[in-house]
């Protein structure tokens, strides 16, 4: 099994951090804003 340098671990990790908090974020986020705002993007 190859090494793989700590620095390189840690990255790896905030990114998986990042994109989890980024995804969870935006839903939670989606989830707040329907309910509230009323539909103002239609045509017409």
């Amino acid at each position: 099994m190859p090494r793989v340098p700590t620095p390189v671990l840690a990255a790896l990790a905030v990114v998986a951090v990042l994109i989890f908090l980024a995804v969870a974020g935006g839903l939670y986020w989606l989830s707040l804003d329907q309910p509230m705002e009323p539909v103002t993007l239609q045509p017409g």
